[in-house]
C-alpha cells in the first residue's frame, strides 16, 4: 500500500513497499497548490474550505491555503495574498450597487448568509444573490442577478495595506506579483455570453453587464485572482480555416473547464483550440533518474461530431508572445504517447495517457506541455464540430484537476524526510 513521505505545494509524494524498491518514489503533481505552509515552515494538507472565524468582527476564515481570508456577515472581506505576510493585505468593503431610480450608490443590503462547503452565499434585497467561492489561488465571486429588477452596475472600496496595483495587477512590498484583476464575464440562464465591463480605478472595483434580451438569472464574475497553470489559446475566423489554424485571436486561464479540437461557431466560423499545462517538477532533483510520468486529465463535455486524437506536444510555452505560444504547439515535438482518443469522452471520468517520454521532465524546474486535435494538427479543415472538454486546475473539485505523475528513483536508498525541510 502506498504511503506519504513528503508534500510540497504543488505535489505529494508517496512510496508503496510492497511494489517499490526502497529508493523509487511516485509524486503526483498538481499545477494548483496541495499544500499549505504553515506558520513553523512545514507543508501541510491544504483545505479550501470556509471555516468559523469569531474574531476580530469575521464570521468565516479560509486560512488553510497559501493565501487567507476573513469574511463578515455583510458582504465585506480582507484578504492576504500570501498567507504568512501579515503586513500585506487587500480590505473589500461593503458592496454597493447603482440604484437607476434615485441615480446614486446604494448598498446591496445583504438579508441572509450561508456556508457550506468551500462557498458562502448571501442573499439580499436588491434581487442579487452573491456566491463567494475559496480557492486556492484567490476568492472567486458569482454575482446572481436573478431577474429584471436587480440592478447591473456594482462596485466595491479596496483598501490596500502593504500592496501596490498597477493597472489591475497587485504586488507585494518586495515587488513579487500576488494577483491580479481578472477579466469580467457575464452569462445568462441559456449560456449566452453578455457585453460586460469591469475594471479597477480610484480605489473601487466596478463592474457591469448589459442584460438586454437576457434570460434571467444572470451570472457576473470579476475577480482578483492569484497563479493560474493551464490555459487554452484559440483561433477563429468568419469563412476562413486557414487563418484560424494559423492566427491565434483569444486565450483564456480563469474557467472552470477548457476545449481542444476544432469548431464551427456559426455557419461558416471557424475556431481552433489548443490547450496549455505546466507542472513545478522540482523537487524531483537533479541526480534522480525519471522512470515513468504519465498525465490524468478528467473529461467534461463532448461536442464531437467526428472522433479525433488528443496529441500532447512537448512545449516550452513558458515565454513568448501568445501567437508564438499558438504556433509552437502546431510545430512542436509530439510526445511518445497521445493522451486519448475522443471517444469514448464520458463526463466526470478521469483518463490517463500512455507512458510519456521521461527525458522530457524537468528535474530542476517547470515541465511544459501543449494538447492538440490530431485533426488541427494535420490541417484537416473541419465541417462539424471536433471538439471535447477537460476540467481545469480552477475547478471547485479537487480531484478533477490535472495531474502529471511522476516516478523515479534516487541515486541511493534513503530517508526521504531528509529533505523535507528545504522544499
Amino acid at each position: 500500500m502506498k504511503q506519504e513521505v513528503r508534500r510540497g505545494r504543488k505535489f505529494v509524494e508517496y512510496h508503496d513497499p510492497d511494489t517499490q524498491a526502497p529508493n523509487t518514489f511516485t509524486q503526483e503533481i498538481s499545477g494548483a497548490d496541495v499544500s499549505y505552509q504553515d506558520e513553523g515552515g512545514s507543508w501541510q494538507q491544504l483545505v479550501e474550505d470556509w471555516e468559523t472565524d469569531g474574531q476580530d468582527g469575521f464570521s468565516f476564515r479560509a486560512s488553510r491555503m497559501n493565501h487567507k481570508v476573513r469574511f463578515d456577515s455583510i458582504g465585506a472581506w480582507r484578504w492576504y495574498p500570501r498567507r504568512n505576510v501579515e503586513t500585506e493585505y487587500l480590505v473589500l468593503n461593503r458592496p454597493q450597487c447603482w440604484l437607476t431610480a434615485t441615480k446614486r450608490w446604494g448598498n446591496l443590503l445583504v438579508n441572509g448568509i450561508s456556508r457550506e462547503g468551500k462557498d458562502i452565499t448571501l442573499t439580499s434585497v436588491r434581487n442579487v444573490t452573491r456566491v463567494i467561492h475559496s480557492r486556492w489561488n484567490g476568492i472567486k465571486t458569482d454575482w446572481i442577478l436573478l431577474n429584471a429588477n436587480a440592478p447591473t452596475r456594482f462596485r466595491q472600496k479596496i483598501d490596500l495595506v502593504g500592496i501596490t496595483e498597477i493597472e489591475g495587477v497587485l504586488f507585494g512590498a518586495d515587488g513579487t506579483r500576488l494577483a491580479q484583476l481578472t477579466p469580467t464575464s457575464a452569462v445568462d440562464a441559456d449560456g449566452a455570453e453578455l457585453a460586460c465591463t469591469g475594471a479597477y480605478a480610484n480605489g473601487y472595483v466596478e463592474f457591469s453587464a448589459d442584460v438586454t434580451g437576457a434570460a434571467f438569472p444572470v451570472v457576473i464574475d470579476p475577480d482578483f485572482a492569484g497563479g493560474t497553470a493551464d490555459k487554452i489559446i484559440y483561433g477563429q475566423a468568419d469563412g476562413n480555416y486557414s487563418i484560424a489554424r494559423a492566427t491565434s485571436y483569444g486565450e483564456n486561464n480563469t474557467d472552470t473547464y477548457m476545449g481542444v479540437g476544432q469548431r464551427i461557431l456559426s455557419v461558416t466560423y471557424f475556431r481552433c483550440a489548443r490547450l496549455y499545462f505546466l507542472f513545478d517538477t522540482s523537487a524531483i532533483g537533479a541526480s534522480s533518474t525519471v522512470t515513468q510520468v504519465n498525465l490524468k486529465l478528467v473529461a467534461f463535455n463532448d461536442y464531437s461530431d467526428t472522433d479525433f486524437d488528443l496529441i500532447i506536444m512537448k512545449q516550452d510555452w513558458s515565454s513568448g508572445t501568445r501567437e508564438e505560444q499558438y504556433d509552437g504547439c502546431l510545430a512542436g515535438t509530439q510526445d511518445d504517447s497521445i493522451f486519448k482518443n475522443s471517444n469514448p469522452w464520458v463526463k466526470n471520468t478521469a483518463y490517463t495517457s500512455g507512458n510519456l517520454a521521461t527525458a522530457w521532465v524537468n528535474k530542476t524546474g517547470t515541465t511544459y506541455y501543449s494538447i492538440i486535435s490530431s485533426r488541427d494538427l494535420a490541417g484537416t479543415q473541419n465541417t462539424g464540430n471536433e471538439f471535447v472538454e477537460v476540467y481545469s486546475q480552477n475547478n471547485a473539485t479537487t480531484s478533477f484537476r490535472p495531474v502529471l505523475t511522476v516516478t523515479y528513483t534516487t541515486a541511493a536508498a534513503g530517508n526521504p524526510h531528509y529533505y523535507y525541510a528545504q522544499l
